[in-house]
């Protein structure tokens, strides 16, 4: 007996829709996937979730994109005020030194920072 008003909750379609494509393609074989892919493909259902993964693709894409400029962002920042202080107290700062600071991370930046604040010499970092 079908129960009248039941509807599938608008985050599960894909999951559900997948699972019904994969159930298809593991028992019944090829061309009844392509067949059903085929139809859905021209639903609006399709076509709404096609464009939801891509936007949210997208929006995700965009934040992480963000989250590294700004990552990169403050190791620049931090290797730049390194090299400031170092400059300040100990004059030009040494090749390997400099190729210690560019290969840093943001971790490694902020301890060499703060031993910097108190090394007594260069060699000392």
């Amino acid at each position: 007996m079908a129960r009248e008003g039941l509807t599938l909750a608008e985050a599960d379609r894909p999951r559900v829709i997948g699972a019904i494509l994969s159930l298809a393609y593991h028992y019944e074989g090829r061309d009844i996937f392509d067949r059903l892919v085929e139809g859905l493909m021209a639903t609006k259902v399709w076509e709404k979730q096609l464009v939801e993964t891509l936007e949210r693709g997208i929006a995700e894409g965009i934040a992480l994109g963000e989250e590294r400029g700004l990552a990169r962002g403050r190791a620049e920042e931090r290797r730049a005020l390194l090299r400031r202080l170092l400059e300040q107290r100990f004059g030009a700062i040494p090749p390997a030194l400099e190729a210690r600071i560019a290969a840093s991370d943001t971790e490694a930046l902020t301890a060499l920072f703060d031993r910097a604040l108190v090394a007594p010499t260069l060699a000392d970092l």
